[in-house]
């Protein structure tokens, strides 16, 4: 339980070895950036609680976007800071990001 902690940021490594989580609440916080690697291969996480964070959702999305997409067992509530759900962004919106 981390929530209501005024985080900024889930850095690279923060969550990793870590098998036996089950639950990371993380809500409440003030969390923009989730960066890549920030997260570890959760296999018993059944929810991650974001909820009142405003996760941007630009290019640095990408690397958080398909973690959750890769492990859809997971619950998450994740949302842009627009209001988005960051798991009803599309491929085809984030495909931009790619262009040089």
């Amino acid at each position: 339980f981390l929530y209501n902690n005024e985080l900024t940021s889930i850095v690279e490594h923060t969550f990793v070895n870590l098998p036996s989580l089950s639950y990371l609440d993380l809500s409440r916080n003030n969390i923009s950036l989730i960066e890549e690697h920030a997260l570890g291969n959760f296999t018993e996480t059944s929810t991650l609680n974001l909820d009142s964070n405003p996760i941007n959702c630009d290019c640095s999305i990408i690397p958080f976007w398909s973690w959750i997409i890769q492990r859809a067992s997971i619950g998450t509530s994740a949302k842009c800071s627009d209001g988005t759900y960051v798991i009803s962004l599309r491929s085809s919106e984030l495909e931009k990001c790619n262009r040089k």
